[in-house]
């Protein structure tokens, strides 16, 4: 039975239906255990569409950012910087692997003078 969610008329998601990004979860840990820790949720991906996915969450560390790009085999030129203020900026980027979107998310540096400063 299927259920709708009476705020905006969509069918209810189950926790079944978060079962890819389980299993997505479990193979990036299987294949880069030793990647820096960070804050994991699974839920809408915005950077798939709104597809339900992984998110990853490097906001307490943004040097782990190119760790978890590299190990998941982001094409660096698909990184997006955006500006969130004078003072900092959302560093992003979205990959499909082990059949769920992933997105690595960060709050980075931005400089006064516009520029951005990758994290080291």
């Amino acid at each position: 039975m299927t259920t709708v969610n009476a705020s905006t008329e969509e069918p209810r998601l189950r926790f079944a239906d978060q079962r890819g990004s389980v299993v997505a979860l479990l193979a990036l840990l299987g294949l880069a255990p030793d990647l820096p820790a960070a804050d994991i949720a699974l839920g809408m991906v915005a950077g798939a569409d709104y597809a339900q996915g992984v998110t990853v969450s490097l906001h307490r560390d943004p040097g782990a950012f190119e760790p978890w790009r590299t190990a998941l085999g982001i094409d660096p030129a698909t990184t997006v910087l955006r500006p969130i203020s004078e003072e900092t900026a959302t560093l992003s980027a979205t990959t499909h692997q082990f059949g769920a979107p992933i997105e690595l998310i960060a709050y980075v540096p931005h400089a006064r003078d516009g520029q951005h400063r990758r994290p080291a």
